[in-house]
Order: structure tokens, then C-alpha cells, then sequence
């Protein structure tokens, strides 16, 4: 439930929301990455900012934004979804431009609980979740690696 944990000391506010639903209808038939650089511009990410919510290495930033990586993996994308605080028909909407769907894969399974079951919550917050049902934690980086890396 939105308002129940607030990533990063923020939810989303309505304007936010509006402004993310804009970028993905207008952005409709545009590739993933030029999709997912249009939402992080409209968040005001950067490098560090996008670092630090998704756990991600900082190059993917300047690869997403440069185009220059055609086909990110499903993990990735989940990764910046959560992050970004997207619902799932908005995830669905994002995945679908990169080729990729939730199917019946165990992990494609789990990827769509956790988009429903944690709206709202924190890279570190979903990460909890899929390691207590055996899956790999999202981004590249756990909370530790990048604490060092954004105080430095």
C-alpha cells in the first residue's frame, strides 16, 4: 500500500505519478532504453541517484542513457521498475517494450509477486524478499557496497 514504506524517505507524489504515466504513454512504441532513460529524466536521476535506488552499477546509467545496451536482462529492468516505484501495469507496459513478459518461468513467477506484493518498498526491501525465496538479490551492488561507494 503506498504510504506504508517510503523508499528513500519519499512516495511518490501524485504529480510524480502522472508525470511517470505520461512518459510511458507517450513514450509507447519507443525501445526500452529510451524508455527507461525518458522515466529516469523525468525523476531527475543521475548516476548517483540511480546507483544508490537500484542497486545497479553506475555504467548502466550512462549506457541506458547513451542507448548502448540494446536488450537489458529482466533483472535489470525489475531493478529500475522497483526503484522508479512503478505498478505493475506499468511494469507489465515497460517489459513488454523490451520483448520480455511474466510468464509461467519460477522466476518470472516470483518477478510479478514482487511487483504486486511490494509497491512502494526499497531495492534493499524487494532484495529481502526474493532471497527468502531463493532468488538472487536485484542490482549489482548490495546496500553496503554502495553506501561506501556514494560517502566516498
Amino acid at each position: 500500500m503506498k504510504g506504508e514504506s517510503e523508499p528513500f524517505g519519499f512516495a511518490l507524489s501524485e504529480e510524480d505519478e502522472e508525470r511517470l504515466d505520461r512518459v510511458l504513454l507517450e513514450s509507447g512504441r519507443e525501445p526500452i532504453c529510451v524508455r527507461l532513460k525518458l522515466l529516469m529524466a523525468a525523476q531527475r536521476w543521475n548516476a548517483v541517484i540511480f546507483t544508490e535506488r537500484t542497486g545497479l552499477e553506475g555504467y548502466l546509467f550512462s549506457k541506458i542513457n547513451r542507448s548502448k545496451i540494446n536488450c537489458p536482462t529482466m533483472a535489470t529492468v525489475i531493478a529500475i521498475c522497483v526503484a522508479l516505484c512503478l505498478n505493475y501495469p506499468q511494469t507489465v507496459d515497460l517489459l513488454a517494450s523490451g520483448g520480455m513478459v511474466f510468464g509461467n518461468d519460477p522466476v518470472q513467477r516470483i518477478y510479478r509477486r514482487l511487483i504486486l506484493e511490494m509497491h512502494g518498498r526499497s531495492v534493499d526491501e524487494c532484495n529481502e524478499y526474493l532471497l527468502a525465496r531463493g532468488m538472487p538479490p536485484l542490482g549489482s551492488m548490495g546496500r553496503d557496497e554502495r553506501e561506501i561507494r556514494i560517502s566516498a
